[in-house]
């Protein structure tokens, strides 16, 4: 009676585990499909939602999940190359996103890393003049940054010492005004 059973809900187990990785199987070749199309109607940013869902169905044995990695990344170096720098960030975010909700995976880590790279060298081209364009050097509008120096450590500690003196003045200050009132010719 107890092997009946237990084979009965290994069964449902396994019917459990094929549904869902059926699920995610098809989740995934149907984003893939979706996201050709948006990609080839111009949609940028329904391609990337959609290469985004692909990635995330991570099965084993399903090369979806690959190829919306792939098409991200493709999205994404796209839109760096041709300055759209919203779109490419949008991408960058979305392979970061997509990797960290399937972080167990094997190569997970890695396009975290690649996403987080991606994403940084956006954030870096947002700051950069409209005329300049990233990775090419830029010595006529480097100027020298005297201002992104740190100040000097003497500096902060003559700010922090005089900060304190000044707290501890107004303690001491206070702590006269309790014991005396705060008029001087009060009773």
């Amino acid at each position: 009676m107890k092997t009946r059973h237990t084979i009965a809900l290994a069964a449902a187990i396994l019917m459990l585990l094929g549904g869902a990785w059926e699920r995610e199987w098809s989740s995934g070749r149907e984003a893939i499909r979706e996201t050709d199309a948006a990609m080839s109607r111009g949609e940028v940013r329904d391609a990337v939602i959609l290469a985004r869902r692909a990635a995330e169905a991570s099965v084993p044995g399903s090369p979806y999940a690959a190829m919306g990695y792939e098409r991200l990344e493709l999205l994404a170096r796209s839109a760096e190359g041709q300055g759209r720098i919203d779109d490419a960030a949008f991408a960058w975010r979305a392979m970061r996103s997509a990797a960290v909700a399937t972080l167990p995976a094997s190569d997970s880590a890695r396009r975290v890393d690649e996403a987080d790279q991606g994403a940084f060298r956006v954030a870096s081209a947002r700051s950069l003049p409209p005329a300049v364009v990233p990775g090419v050097p830029r010595p006529a509008l480097r100027h020298d940054r005297e201002s992104d120096e740190p100040p000097s450590p003497w500096l902060l500690s003559a700010l922090g010492w005089a900060t304190l003196s000044l707290f501890a003045a107004l303690v001491v200050r206070l702590g006269r005004m309790r014991r005396r009132g705060p008029w001087p010719l009060s009773p």
